[in-house]
C-alpha cells in the first residue's frame, strides 16, 4: 500500500467554527494562498486529507472540514442530510470569509459540495470544483440504465447499503474502509490504513451515518450542473484517495 494516514503535523491548525445553532464544525488549516476546501466522504473526517494538508500547503491555504456528525464536529440528532450539510458548508465559507475557493468533495462529500452551491451567494465565493469519485446523484438501483450513477458498484444499490449499515455496523465500516482504499477484503485485516479508517468512521454515530444514506437517492444535483459558472473537474480514483501531489484546479 502506498497510502497511509500519519498523525497531523504541527503545521496544521485546528479550529471550531459555528455554522448553525448548536452546531460547530472542526476545521483543519495549513498553508497560505488561494484556498482549497476539502470535504470527506461518508463516515470519514478531515484527517483523511492529511497528505493534502501538507502536500499542497506550499501553494494554497488548505482547509479540511469534518461535516456535522463526523469526526470531532457537533453530532446533532437532526440536520444530517445533504441539503443541511450543504448549508453548513456555505456558512463555513462565509464565516471564514473565503473567496476564490477551490471546493473539493470526495465520495458523499460531492453531494455536500453541490448542495452548498444552491445557497445564495456561494457561487460568488467558489471559483473551482473538484468532484472526486461520486456522481451528482447516488444510484438507487445500478441495474437501471436511467440512473445517473457509478457504472459498476459492487453492491445492490442504496437500499442494500442502508440495510448493511443497520444490521452490521462493524462489518459495514470494515467494508467501506477497505473499498475506499482499494484493498481486497482478504487483505484488509492486515492493512494499518484500513484500521485507521475504521476507527475514524466509528466516531460517526449511527444516526448521522444512516440519515444521509437513506436520503441519498432522493435529491439530484444533475439539473443544476449546466448552470454552474465555476470550472469543474470530475476526478475518479477507483475508490482510492488522491495522493499528496494532487493539485487544485479545474
Amino acid at each position: 500500500m502506498s497510502i497511509d494516514f500519519p498523525a497531523l503535523p504541527d503545521t496544521v491548525s485546528v479550529d471550531r467554527v459555528k455554522v448553525a445553532p448548536e452546531v460547530e464544525l472542526r476545521v483543519l488549516r495549513a498553508g497560505s494562498g488561494s484556498p482549497v476546501v476539502f470535504v470527506p466522504g461518508w463516515n470519514f473526517s478531515a484527517e483523511v486529507f492529511v497528505h493534502q494538508l501538507t502536500g499542497l500547503a506550499g501553494a494554497h491555504e488548505v482547509i479540511a472540514v469534518d461535516p456535522r456528525g463526523h469526526g470531532e464536529s457537533s453530532k446533532p440528532l437532526t440536520g444530517n442530510s445533504f441539503p443541511q450539510r450543504g448549508r453548513d458548508l456555505a456558512a463555513l465559507l462565509t464565516a471564514l470569509d473565503l473567496r476564490g475557493v477551490t471546493l473539493a468533495g470526495w465520495s458523499f462529500g460531492v453531494l455536500d459540495v453541490l448542495s452548498a452551491l444552491e445557497v445564495d451567494g456561494v457561487n460568488d465565493r467558489v471559483a473551482r470544483l473538484i468532484l472526486i469519485d461520486e456522481p451528482p446523484r447516488v444510484p438507487f438501483d445500478p441495474a437501471n440504465a436511467a440512473e445517473w450513477g457509478e457504472a459498476a458498484l459492487n453492491h445492490d444499490g442504496l437500499p442494500a447499503y442502508v440495510k448493511f449499515l443497520s444490521t452490521d455496523r462493524q462489518g459495514f465500516l470494515e467494508y467501506i474502509a477497505a473499498d475506499a482504499l482499494g484493498v481486497a477484503a482478504e487483505d484488509a485485516a492486515a492493512e494499518p490504513a484500513v484500521g485507521k479508517l475504521i476507527a475514524d468512521g466509528a466516531r460517526t454515530p449511527s444516526t448521522s451515518r444512516s440519515s444521509p444514506a437513506s436520503r441519498g437517492s432522493q435529491p439530484t444535483c444533475r439539473p443544476q450542473l449546466p448552470r454552474l459558472t465555476v470550472q469543474a473537474s470530475r476526478c475518479c480514483f477507483s475508490r482510492r484517495m488522491p495522493g499528496p501531489t494532487t493539485r487544485a484546479g479545474g
